[in-house]
C-alpha cells in the first residue's frame, strides 16, 4: 500500500507517512491518528510543551495502532519516512525509554536528519546497522515496549521523531554529567537528537511554504542567543555546515555567537574574534 507523501521541491525531500493509517491525508482530526497519554488529552500525543501542564516537552509524535491481533495487541507495520542508512537498532527493550527503537540517517535530504522509531514490538529480522533502507520499507512493528514503566496495550503506539544529531562526542558529555544509568546507545542516544515537530514540517512541506528542513529551520525566529568562549569549531557545524552565519576568518577564533528556535535546535552560528565577551550579543 503506497502511504500518503508530503511533496517537497526536491524528491530528496519529500516524506512518507511511517503507518497505514491514512487519516492525515484524508483531512481528518488528529485524535484519528495521535495516541494520547493516560490523561486522555489528544494534544498530548502531539509535539512540544504538552504534557504536565506544559512542563514536560515531547519531541516526537506518537501514533495510534489502527490494526490488532486477537489478543488486542497492536500489529501495525511501521515504515521509514524516507530513504537513509539504518545507524542504530536498540533490539533490548529494557535498555532504554523508548524501548526497542530504530534510528536511520537520511543522508540524501538537503541536510543530514535523523528520525527515530520508538516502542517498536519488533525490529524487522533482516534489518542491519548500516544498511540502505528505502522509504517506506517496513522496519518494524508498532508496539509499546520501555524500559521502566509498561505501556499498556490499549495505548500502543509509534514515537517517531526527527531532528539533527547534536554531536559526536556525546560519550564524552554523557561522562562529565556523572548519570549513574550508562548510555547503551553510543551517539543515537535520544539525549543527543533535537527534534522538530515532524507533523508541522510536514503540513508546511506539502503547502509549499518551505522546500526542505534547513529552510524549515531558518525561518524559525530566533528564541535564545548565547555566547560561548571557544576557539573550537564544532563537528555539529560540519554536519550542518548551511547553518555558519558567516565563514571562517584567517583570525584566531576566540567564540560563537549562536541562536536557537524555541524548540531547542541551533540554527545560526557566528563566529567571533577579539574577546567575545566584549562584543554584544
Amino acid at each position: 500500500t503506497m502511504m500518503p507523501v508530503f511533496s517537497a521541491a526536491s524528491p530528496e525531500d519529500e516524506l512518507s507517512w511511517p503507518t497505514s493509517n491514512n487519516a492525515h491525508s484524508q483531512g481528518l482530526s488528529f485524535k484519528e491518528y495521535v495516541q494520547p497519554t493516560v490523561s486522555g488529552l489528544v494534544y498530548s500525543g502531539l509535539y512540544g510543551c504538552v504534557r504536565s501542564n506544559g512542563r514536560q516537552f515531547h519531541e516526537g509524535i506518537d501514533l495510534k495502532s489502527i490494526q490488532r491481533d486477537r489478543k488486542g495487541e497492536a500489529i501495525d507495520q511501521v515504515m521509514a519516512v524516507a530513504p537513509g542508512i539504518v545507524r542504530y537498532i536498540n533490539a533490548k527493550a529494557g535498555n532504554s525509554n523508548y524501548g526497542k527503537y530504530v534510528v536511520i540517517e537520511h543522508s540524501k535530504m538537503n541536510i543530514p536528519v535523523i528520525t527515530l522509531y520508538a516502542h517498536l514490538n519488533s525490529v524487522s529480522s533482516d534489518l542491519a546497522i548500516g544498511d540502505q533502507i528505502n522509504k517506506e520499507e517496513i522496519i518494524g512493528i508498532m508496539g509499546r515496549t520501555a524500559n521502566g514503566h509498561g505501556i499498556p496495550k490499549s495505548r500502543a503506539h509509534l514515537h517517531l521523531e526527527m531532528g539533527l544529531r547534536l554531536t559526536d562526542f556525546f560519550q564524552e558529555w554523557y561522562d562529565r554529567q556523572k548519570y549513574e544509568s550508562k548510555n547503551r546507545h553510543g551517539k543515537y542516544n535520544g539525549l543527543n537528537i533535537v527534534g522538530i515537530d515532524f507533523l508541522d514540517f510536514c503540513e508546511r512541506l506539502n503547502a509549499g511554504e518551505v522546500k526542505n528542513v534547513e529552510d524549515y529551520l531558518r525561518r524559525q525566529q530566533t528564541f535564545l542567543t548565547i555566547v560561548v568562549k571557544s576557539s573550537k569549531v564544532p563537528d555539529y557545524l560540519d554536519r550542518y555546515p548551511c547553518f555558519l552565519e558567516a565563514p571562517l576568518a584567517d583570525d584566531p577564533l576566540t567564540g560563537w555567537r549562536i541562536e536557537f528556535t524555541w524548540f531547542g535546535v541551533p540554527v545560526r552560528w557566528t563566529p567571533l574574534y577579539g574577546d567575545p565577551m566584549d562584543l554584544p550579543v
